[in-house]
């Protein structure tokens, strides 16, 4: 089962995301990939602003800077090769990049287990137009491998499950690019959807699903 997580921006889809995954694993779901949430900083306005990205690293839980806005980087920033050329309002860290795919890689070497979530924050322009960032979790989506291997009837993994954030404006294009490997994805804007129900309900739907698999 795919889920397309979107919203507009700064509604919310990191954080929804980190509950997501929090709520699957008290369920004892192993959660994989890479959840990226701001950093942020108080403002002239006593507010806050994000300055920054980190990237936490799933199932090991372990952070490393992504990305910072441009203006605000230090006096020699980390090279930031792929969003330079895209233009990107992020400087996102080339070796950041490298080592998220390197986690993907690790994840697809792995295959993904019955009781195992997919987790991407985020695919977007970088990924689906310039076909760079995340080209590895990009692939797995595209081509998911499963420890108990593919549906013969429909050439999905079985039982696989993967919440991926996306952005309103790039949503047809993942569903049409995705649908192949995982069938019709459910797309779950946070935005007009009750989050506590919204999270019980996909917890719900992964393990009817898982439970399917297992019967098959």
């Amino acid at each position: 089962m795919l889920v397309l997580v979107t919203g507009d921006r700064q509604v919310g889809k990191t954080r929804w995301l980190e509950r997501l995954v929090e709520a699957c694993e008290r369920q004892g779901m192993t959660c994989k990939g890479v959840v990226c949430p701001g950093v942020w900083q108080p403002d002239e306005c006593g507010g806050l602003a994000k300055v920054g990205i980190e990237a936490l690293l799933l199932p090991e839980h372990e952070n490393i800077p992504f990305a910072c806005k441009r203006g605000l980087a230090p006096e020699t920033p980390a090279p930031s090769h792929q969003a330079d050329a895209a233009k990107l309002v992020w400087q996102i860290y080339d070796e950041a990049i490298e080592r998220i795919n390197k986690q993907f890689d690790d994840i697809a070497a792995q295959g993904l287990g019955e009781r195992d979530l997919l987790v991407v924050d985020e695919i977007g322009v970088l990924e689906l137009v310039f076909g760079k960032g995340f080209a590895s979790a990009l692939a797995l989506l595209d081509a998911p491998v499963c420890k108990a291997g593919p549906d013969q009837a429909g050439g999905c993994c079985v039982g696989a499950h993967a919440a991926v954030i996306v952005r309103p404006e790039l949503i047809e294009d993942a569903k049409k690019r995705f649908a192949p490997a995982w069938g019709e994805p459910c797309v779950m804007d946070i935005a007009s959807a009750d989050t506590r129900q919204g999270i019980e309900s996909l917890i719900g739907a992964f393990c009817n699903s898982s439970e399917l698999g297992e019967r098959n």
